[in-house]
């Protein structure tokens, strides 16, 4: 059989927002045999699995009125490889840099045994564990990847009055568009603008009737489900070697239904042989179509059983925090203090600098210092950096907050949208600068035609030498077909440290930072 399947944050009683969460390696999983049942000894001569962020979320909320599910194509697919989480380029094929499925273990025999099996700290559930995974680790909750998806196929990420848009509900730590995390409300009080991650139906900005197939989902690596993908050869007569045993399979699986009025979305999507009335064996392996799409598996009589359904497997998992990432906000390089122009203290040397306008033939040269250096971190860990660089910051004021309001956070008294002055330094809007959209608006008499991102224009990946963003081998990646993106166009750039303890010893050594300082100053082009 090949199964894949998968698990969200809440799932596994992990936090949506505490940090502590996220940036998890995945050391072990135990299975759950069904508890209505005597465990068999059972024993696979060969069985794999990959795991991976998903790039389906599956939802199974229910109507309000009925009880029907209301986002039933939120589930995984029916071809395997589109399961794992993926961006794609604006020709639409995907990116040779989304992440490949990880390895946890290839080629191993499963042993079932009840001496096996170990109970929960209260004792009740029952759980035996599946082959010992290799290093390195899957880290699930990956920030350091800038993978989006969980497009849920239903409702839209704008609003025309034709389309049911609906409130985004998936938490985010960050501020998923908004202008600030705290305003003040009709009655002058503090009020808190939680981010929720996007996964609505996409669509065209200019033209709305048409689909954005580019996006893939708007909900980052932190949000999306952990997918597992299970490949179960068929069993050999011959092996173990002078021992020959056929596994029987006779050990359920103990599973929850995450819906009970219909059978999707997809919590799993199968492919699997079986034996039939008569005891024909049909067999599944990567020889059958059925190992690229799922197919679904048969019953005793020789009938296909359903090839995807909302049935949720029982999992308990190690999960081991090696990695820390801290994400520093964006600084406006021309004005990196946020120093007032008029009023108060006035210091030409902290900014802002050239009276706003930067010289056409002046760009920054950076350095930056730790302190202390960072050969003094315990043995085993590490601190890295990495900068990223940002354009002009889109707040999308040429258009109608009513139709926009969906992608970019609403409009209003109480929210705001990203502006000059709530944009820099602040952490919340840094964390998700990467989440991005296909954008067909009219810029200098040309359609864009590339992607707008939920605060900026244009946004770099991270690199570790700052000076990489004043490269124009560099910026121009990230410039539309009909655009530019020189290094004079990067007015912000932002920071973060990747952190990485040393468990191996007792006690686990952990990497402090005491002090970190960016130093740059504008220097003539040739």
């Amino acid at each position: 059989a090949r199964l894949q399947t998968v698990w969200r944050e809440i799932d596994m009683s992990l936090s949506r927002t505490d940090p502590f969460d996220f940036n998890l390696d995945l050391e072990q999983m135990f299975w759950a045999p069904f508890a209505g049942a005597p465990i068999t000894y059972d024993a696979f001569d060969r069985l794999s699995l990959f795991v991976g962020h998903s790039e389906w979320r599956p939802e199974p909320c229910v109507g309000q009125v009925g009880a029907l599910p209301t986002l039933p194509s939120s589930g995984l697919s029916t071809v395997f490889a589109d399961n794992f989480a993926y961006n794609v380029t604006l020709a639409g094929a995907k990116e040779v840099s989304s992440p490949a499925p990880h390895t946890a273990f290839a080629d191993k025999n499963l042993v079932i045994d009840a001496s096996l099996a170990i109970t929960e700290p209260n004792n009740v559930n029952r759980f035996l564990p599946l082959p010992k995974f290799q290093k390195p680790y899957f880290v699930w909750r990956d920030e350091t990847q800038p993978v989006q998806g969980a497009n849920s196929q239903v409702g839209a990420d704008i609003n025309d009055g034709t389309r049911r848009a609906y409130t985004a509900y998936i938490v985010s730590p960050f501020l998923a568009g908004q202008g600030r995390y705290v305003s003040t409300n009709a009655q002058g009080q503090p009020a808190f603008n939680f981010g929720a991650w996007q996964n609505s139906d996409e669509y065209w900005l200019v033209q709305r009737t048409r689909r954005d197939l580019l996006t893939g989902g708007q909900v980052g690596s932190i949000g999306l489900p952990l997918l597992a993908d299970f490949w179960v050869y068929p069993d050999s007569p011959d092996l173990p070697v002078g021992e020959g045993f056929i596994a029987s399979g006779s050990n359920g699986w103990q599973v929850a239904l995450a819906v009970q009025s219909a059978p999707q979305p997809n919590f799993r999507v199968l492919s699997a042989g079986g034996r039939v009335t008569g005891g024909r064996p049909i067999l599944m392996d990567p020889s059958n179509q059925g190992w690229s799409r799922a197919q679904g598996g048969y019953d005793p009589q020789g009938n296909r059983t359903s090839n995807g359904d909302n049935t949720v497997y029982w999992l308990m998992a190690d999960f081991l925090k090696r990695s820390t990432v801290v994400t520093n906000g964006f600084v406006e390089i021309l004005n990196p203090h946020r120093m007032p122009t008029t009023g108060g203290v006035i210091d030409p040397r902290l900014g802002p600098y050239f009276s706003g306008t930067q010289p056409a033939d002046r760009l920054p040269v950076f350095n930056y210092e730790f302190e202390p250096t960072l050969d003094k971190l315990p043995g085993g860990t590490s601190v890295t950096v990495e900068f990223r660089g940002a354009g002009v910051i889109d707040k999308l004021s040429q258009v109608s907050a009513t139709v926009f309001g969906p992608w970019r956070a609403k409009e209003d008294t109480y929210r705001t949208v990203p502006d000059e002055e709530n944009f820099p330094l602040d952490p919340f809007k840094a964390g998700d600068a990467h989440i991005r959209k296909f954008d067909d608006r009219s810029l200098n008499g040309q359609p864009r035609n590339t992607w707008t991102y939920y605060y900026n224009r244009n946004v770099t990946e991270y690199a570790q030498d700052p000076n990489a963003l004043m490269d124009i081998r560099f910026t121009s990646q990230f410039a539309g077909p009909n655009e530019s993106f020189q290094p004079q166009d990067v007015k912000y750039f932002n920071w973060r440290f990747l952190m990485k303890n040393n468990v191996d010893v007792v006690p686990p050594a952990t990497p402090s930072v005491q002090s970190f300082a960016v130093t740059y100053r504008f220097e003539r082009t040739r």
